[in-house]
């Protein structure tokens, strides 16, 4: 798939950057520039050039506190640019950008977790560790069958649709194979969204997980 050209203000977001309602903790922007630093021909630069919206470029280029909140919908335009930095499709581009952030924070004290806990265990708490790092919507798992997890995150907004999707995928995958899973498949779909009333424009996603152990 063709990078995307679009310039990264053709779709306006419904609020400047840096002032909407949704949050998302610092670490993943930081987790964003920790990639293209270590991991991307050019580095920083790279994703600099790459963005053409002068506010979108102040936004990202600013100082990041991990565990504070910052606006998650730049996130959106961002991942246009990021893409186009790498020459790839933005499902690709996050494919990769999601793996190394799900074993960047699988890491450490979560790799001595994982691999203690049951393989159902880390499946049902995925979910809700992926959710942790929003101050919005929820999340929530049940097992189906041995061997089945169902798993939903709720109420977040539309926009953010296909990097939820990609980025819920890529945690299962590392983080269930690091606990040991195989024959390993997990796939996730669109699922009408549980709201309350006014909010029937947010957006919820379904993830299935099944392994052997």
């Amino acid at each position: 798939m063709p990078s995307d050209s679009r310039p990264d203000s053709a779709s306006p977001p419904p609020f400047a950057y840096g002032a909407s309602p949704f949050h998302v903790k610092g670490n993943v922007y930081n987790g964003t520039k920790t990639f293209f630093a270590t991991s991307v021909d050019g580095g920083l630069d790279a994703l600099y050039r790459a963005v053409n919206d002068e506010a979108l470029l102040e936004f990202i280029q600013q100082k990041f506190v991990p565990v504070a909140w910052y606006d998650v919908l730049p996130a959106v335009p961002l991942i246009r640019a990021e893409a186009r930095a790498m020459g790839l499709g933005s499902k690709r581009y996050l494919q990769l950008r999601s793996a190394f952030q799900a074993k960047h924070d699988l890491a450490g004290v979560y790799r001595v977790v994982l691999k203690l806990a049951s393989i159902e265990l880390v499946a049902l708490k995925l979910p809700r560790l992926f959710a942790q790092v929003f101050d919005f919507g929820s999340s929530d798992a049940r097992v189906m069958s041995e061997g089945y997890v169902q798993g939903f995150v709720l109420d977040f907004p539309p926009v953010l649709f296909d990097w939820f999707t990609v980025s819920v995928e890529e945690y299962a995958r590392q983080a269930l194979t690091l606990a040991g899973a195989r024959e390993l498949m997990v796939s996730s779909r669109r699922v009408k969204a549980v709201t309350s009333p006014g909010e029937e424009d947010l957006a919820s996603l379904q993830v299935d997980i099944r392994w052997k152990a």
